[in-house]
């Protein structure tokens, strides 16, 4: 029924005369309601034509809506009863948030799809999210990019994706970028959940944001969710976890974050660190702090800016298998007086066991490959390679803690070099990069509009 310059299919009972655009031509409408059962079961596509924005029945191609706002028209379709969103290639502008329904997958055409905010949009928005999924389960977001373009230079848009108090979500083969604070957030005991195969890019505050998965959920307490097969690059800290309990991470990469590439904190219990790799982070590449439960292995740790891995008031965990290389080498290639691992704050029953610790001779010495303060006690640190270092190899001050079995040479596998000949790298390129990729990506409403 045609309300405006909106229309969709209406029960025969409603009204007598129904019109349904596709194309620029008038079809009838019995076509439609002979093609389209509501609330509509099969998949619906959205499709960006040069004036409009069209949803059809997958099946037979009819059109059940259109409208000139991409808003209207995506959350039609999600509002149609299908449970099976596609929307093709082109560019998606929100005024608001998009909320997603129960069980919906939603699938874009890759990169290709595009949903951006409006460069007239309020600060604040996008403060919980341009696509919104509150207390649902089963919701797939797939094959899509959520952007801020980088010729909108005024426009905050906050959160790409948000899940709260979400059940069995996936995400999967999206890529975010340029949002002042994060690409995709989990929160309030969101559970059984998967961020995976994804691309997130210079989004302020962190890539993933992790926070109040905990216990007290719909379905029990301290329920796991996983990421995995991340690449996260520029930007804040990667993967921060923020009072997020039961947490695996594996196979994913972080590379030139601000901070660091994994940051737990505040009581996120019981995380897995498994087969990840943090490079060039400006900072420390990983930090766990006032966290119990911590088993990190299988990861390379690697040319970070500031120590290796810092342990803060965390009990009962293992450090082991990984590969901590070039610590303390920032850009300008200086001594920072960095270390392998760091142990501080009360931290105690941790194990450092059978990692390889060195710095090449292009960067600055180690000032320890392994650092314990005497806050710290009965902790286990043995069996480690450790190569390159100014002061030691282990410095142990922490009561019972037992230091056995470490292979150690102070100096390098090389010529150690000049600061001035010391490997350097800056982040200039990678913004750049990102920079390049929103504006391509972007580039198809200039050539829409003129269309």
């Amino acid at each position: 029924m045609l309300d405006g310059d909106e229309w969709h299919v209406v029960d025969a009972e409603e009204a007598e005369e129904w019109h349904v655009l596709a194309h620029g031509e008038v079809l009838a409408a019995q076509r439609a309601l002979r093609s389209a059962a509501w609330p509509y079961q099969g998949t619906v596509t959205v499709v960006a034509r040069c004036d409009a924005y069209e949803v059809c029945a997958n099946l037979t191609g009819v059109v059940m809506f259109c409208s000139t706002s991409a808003q209207a028209a995506l959350q039609w379709a999600m509002n149609s009863g299908s449970l099976c969103v596609r929307v093709e290639q082109g560019l998606f502008e929100l005024d608001g948030p998009l909320f997603l329904p129960d069980g919906l997958q939603l699938q874009g055409a890759g990169r290709a799809t595009k949903i951006i905010p409006k460069c007239d949009v309020a600060p604040g928005t996008f403060a919980d999210g341009m696509l919104r999924i509150i207390s649902k389960n089963g919701v797939r977001v797939c094959d899509l990019s959520l952007f801020v373009p980088s010729d909108y230079h005024d426009v905050s848009a906050e959160i790409g994706l948000l899940f709260e108090s979400c059940g069995d979500c996936v995400v999967s083969g999206i890529f975010a970028a340029c949002f002042s604070q994060y690409a995709v957030v989990l929160r309030k005991n969101t559970f059984l959940s998967h961020v995976r195969d994804s691309r997130f890019a210079g989004n302020g505050s962190a890539g993933l944001y992790l926070q109040h998965l905990e216990g007290d959920g719909r379905v029990g307490d301290y329920v796991p969710n996983m990421i995995s097969g991340l690449e996260i690059f520029g930007g804040g800290i990667g993967v921060h976890l923020d009072h997020a309990l039961c947490v695996n991470i594996t196979g994913c990469q972080t590379f030139q974050t601000g901070g660091p590439g994994i940051y737990a904190t505040n009581s996120s219990n019981s995380l897995v660190v498994s087969g990840c790799r943090c490079f060039q982070s400006f900072s420390t590449a990983m930090v766990v702090e006032n966290s119990d439960e911590l088993c990190v292995s299988g990861t390379a740790l690697c040319w970070q800016s500031g120590n290796g891995i810092e342990l803060k008031t965390v009990r009962w965990g293992s450090v082991s298998g990984n590969n901590i290389i070039d610590t303390g080498s920032p850009p300008d290639g200086s001594f920072q007086a960095a270390s392998g691992v760091v142990l501080s704050g009360g931290t105690k029953s941790v194990h450092v066991s059978s990692n390889a610790i060195w710095n090449w001779a292009s960067s600055p010495p180690l000032l320890y490959g392994v650092i314990e303060d005497a806050s710290c006690s009965k902790n286990l640190i043995d069996s480690n390679t450790i190569n390159f270092y100014k002061l030691g190899d282990v410095f142990s001050e922490g009561a019972g803690t037992i230091v056995s079995g470490n292979v150690s040479a102070p100096e390098s596998y090389g010529v150690p070099s000049s600061p001035s000949e010391r490997h350097h790298f800056s982040r200039d390129k990678l913004d750049e990069y990102i920079s390049e990729q929103t504006a391509i990506l972007f580039s198809t409403l200039e050539l829409r509009q003129a269309s």
